[in-house]
């Protein structure tokens, strides 16, 4: 209830116009004038008192004061006033206020279902959002199934066999046409096509050139738009000389041989419990504690093998041979450790990226242990736990 009756104001260019036509005389902006509550606009910020319509239903008296515009807001949907404590109350009368607004009655519910091909199991419907127990007359065999009437009129929801059944009529292909498709894209097919549901229903392939990777997922409308290829296929055409850095091949022997060593860095990483050594938390790097390039120069003095800056000229046979050996020979110097990549950028900052050793490692350790690190443990947010 509003207890305002009169409020002052001045004269501004936003309320001169409005002011004018509700009749008051206009002397100069800035001016003070006495005007009504309801000739405020609604914009108004202007402060006003209200009392509590609930807490006078309770013979209660609670004034609030509010600027006008949020007055005016408040009552848009409902036009009663309410203090903070009884906001609760408003809105549940605003709740019901909406459902009242979007009911239907029973026959009306009733109908829109059948029209649908749906018969209701109920007598009795009460609000929009109820969940309502339905048969499907197209699919009677799979009994009641459940359905609010806002569901109906959005068509947010559907028999389950009815909704399967316009997937398959979405881009449904004859068999013979999904299997040349499958067979032109080099693709030999898995899935039995009795369950295929439309071309964005996803079919298990097998790749011709990749058989050994086993089965991959596949909709033929991927195939059409020429979105998708094997994994494998695609990662051979954007690598080598199909890569847009391709520089003629130009690949040493260390880097090659470098990439044969994923097996000890799994059990590097196993042996270390996938986590830092020096500060127990996640790893980014396996290091070497007798570096690479050492293994790598001992590698080729003990079996005298030629060094060509361009891989392409060593024989497949060759290039075979010298990975089996050395992984072995590579072995020999034992695993590998996990570090945090902070930790590892300060070793090599310290003690450089060539010739390191396990010496080097344990001469670094002493020194973190020392405090020697501490400010840059700090900045990088580091706990060491050796």
């Amino acid at each position: 209830m509003l207890l305002t009756k009169e409020v002052e104001v001045n004269w501004n260019t936003k309320n001169k116009k409005h002011l004018i036509e509700k009749g008051y005389n206009y002397t100069k902006i800035g001016d003070s004038l006495i005007i009504k509550v309801e000739d405020l606009t609604n914009g108004s910020h202007t402060p006003i008192k209200i009392l509590c319509d609930y807490c006078l239903e309770e013979d209660k008296e609670t004034i609030i004061e509010k600027p006008y515009f949020k007055y005016i807001n408040a009552r848009k949907i409902n036009p009663k006033d309410c203090c903070d404590n009884c906001k609760g109350k408003k809105n549940r009368e605003i709740i019901l206020s909406k459902e009242d607004r979007f009911h239907y009655d029973y026959n009306t519910v009733y109908n829109d279902f059948l029209k649908n091909n749906k018969l209701l199991q109920t007598d009795s419907y009460l609000k929009v959002t109820d969940l309502l127990p339905y048969i499907c007359i197209k699919h009677k065999n799979i009994g009641i199934q459940y359905m609010s009437y806002a569901d109906l009129l959005s068509n947010h929801k559907e028999c389950k066999l009815c909704k399967i059944d316009k997937m398959r009529e979405s881009g449904l292909l004859p068999k013979k046409d999904i299997l040349k498709i499958i067979e032109d894209n080099n693709f030999i097919l898995v899935s039995n096509l009795d369950d295929y549901m439309g071309i964005k229903y996803y079919l298990n392939v097998i790749c011709k050139n990749h058989i050994d990777k086993g089965v991959q997922p596949i909709t033929l409308h991927q195939i059409s738009k020429g979105t998708y290829s094997c994994k494998y296929c695609y990662k051979e055409s954007i690598s080598g000389e199909n890569s847009l850095k391709w520089r003629g091949g130009v690949t040493t022997l260390q880097l090659f041989l470098r990439n044969t060593i994923k097996s000890w860095k799994k059990e590097s990483a196993f042996n270390c419990n996938y986590k830092c050594t020096i500060t127990g938390k996640k790893f980014n790097n396996i290091h070497h504690l007798h570096g690479f390039d050492n293994i790598f120069n001992d590698f080729i003095n003990q079996y005298d093998i030629k060094i060509f800056t361009n891989i392409n000229n060593y024989t497949q046979e060759e290039l075979k041979q010298y990975e089996d050996i050395f992984i072995k020979f590579h072995n020999k110097f034992g695993l590998g450790i996990c570090l945090n990549k902070n930790i590892h950028k300060l070793f090599h900052k310290l003690y450089g990226n060539k010739k390191n050793t396990k010496e080097q490692f344990d001469n670094f350790k002493v020194r973190l242990k020392s405090g020697e690190f501490d400010t840059y443990l700090k900045d990088n947010n580091l706990n060491l736990v050796i």
